[in-house]
């Protein structure tokens, strides 16, 4: 049985890996059709690909394009039927801050708790800011939609985690005050101690502020994951129009190994 899936007004960049989701670099024409494949399927690998639709609206999509045989041979292809896998819908319990899809998802690995308090295993998370506000065309202002960065299981869409101006109504996060305005921008990421896990967020608002989150594993709490929050920097004011700066790309984080700019040697 051979399902079409039509989906209009996709806006967005895909992101799509194997199995592990090591991020590969997106393989999609504008139709949809896979140019490229870059594993070999010979152990149970997959590829899946997860895009969301800018303006089309408030959903993030995943879909399996697992080629139908193994890919042994370099330079070869197989055939390729894309399986429909899950939804993220804006405006849901879940994800009620979620605006128009503009944020790039991330595939990264996180530590969490376990059940014993004080361990923490790796694993692998989805992670993208809350999106744009139609609001904010021509205009400079707060907002309640996008004004949030979620944590998903990129298996299944479910939300892990949520950070947000606004409070949720459940599941486990932190309200941060300040953070009110959308966030349409990639999030950038930073392993910093160099165990292999994410610790770090780096993202910008389009009320000009940037915030840094420190992720660390919910301790006793199986597949939990807590964040602490803190504003860097507000480079926008409303006082005039040149000074109405808004972010809609990540920033760039590199880790400094010399004492030169600070009292430490090892800094972001």
């Amino acid at each position: 049985e051979v399902t079409r899936i039509s989906l209009f007004g996709k806006d967005g960049s895909p992101i799509s890996g194997p199995q592990g989701w090591h991020q590969v670099e997106s393989f999609l024409d504008r139709s949809g059709n896979v140019l490229e494949k870059r594993f070999q399927d010979t152990s149970g690998d997959f590829v899946r690909v997860i895009v969301g639709m800018r303006r089309g609206g408030n959903h993030y999509y995943a879909l399996d394009v697992t080629p139908a045989t193994p890919l042994t041979v370099p330079g070869t292809i197989a055939p390729t039927y894309p399986k429909y896998l899950w939804r993220i819908d804006g405006g849901s319990a879940d994800y009620p801050q979620l605006g128009q899809s503009w944020s790039r998802p991330t595939v990264a690995t996180v530590r969490v708790g376990t059940s014993t308090a004080g361990l923490s295993e790796v694993r692998d998370v989805l992670i993208f800011a809350g999106g744009y506000d139609e609001s904010q065309d021509g205009a400079f202002g707060s907002s309640t939609s996008g004004n949030a960065i979620y944590i998903a299981d990129p298996l299944t869409g479910a939300r892990k985690y949520w950070i947000s101006g606004t409070a949720h109504s459940a599941g486990a996060g932190v309200q941060v005050p300040g953070m009110t305005y959308p966030i349409p921008s990639d999030v950038s990421v930073l392993d910093a101690n160099g165990d292999g896990a994410i610790d770090r967020i780096y993202v910008g608002d389009t009320g000009g502020q940037l915030w840094r989150i420190d992720l660390a594993p919910a301790s006793g709490s199986p597949g939990g994951v807590k964040a602490v929050v803190g504003k860097l920097a507000t480079v926008s004011s409303s006082a005039s129009e040149a000074d109405k700066r808004k972010f809609f790309y990540p920033p760039d984080v590199v880790q400094m190994f010399d004492g030169k700019y600070s009292d430490v040697s090892r800094y972001d």
